[in-house]
């Protein structure tokens, strides 16, 4: 439930709102690969870049992939130029 409604705000261009709810499910463990991209955006985005910055070498060390070869549309990010 989470998940969906930081994907929610997320979209609306809410990114405190959507850490909020990202943060829940980054505390247990869960996230996928697309909720942490956008948890990256979200901390950059309210400028607390020295959170960023764990999760995304923690993400790149696990697929660099993710990063290089995402799809703004298909993921729902609004914001291919923070990518």
């Amino acid at each position: 439930m989470h998940e969906m409604l930081g994907n929610h705000h997320f979209l609306l261009r809410d990114y405190v709102l959507a850490l909020a709810h990202y943060e829940v499910v980054l505390s247990k463990g869960m996230a996928s690969m697309p909720l942490r991209k956008r948890a990256i955006v979200c901390y950059i985005q309210t400028r607390r870049v020295d959170q960023a910055l764990p999760l995304f070498a923690d993400l790149i060390a696990e697929d660099i992939g993710c990063i290089i070869g995402h799809d703004n549309e298909q993921e729902g990010c609004p914001c291919p130029e923070i990518i």
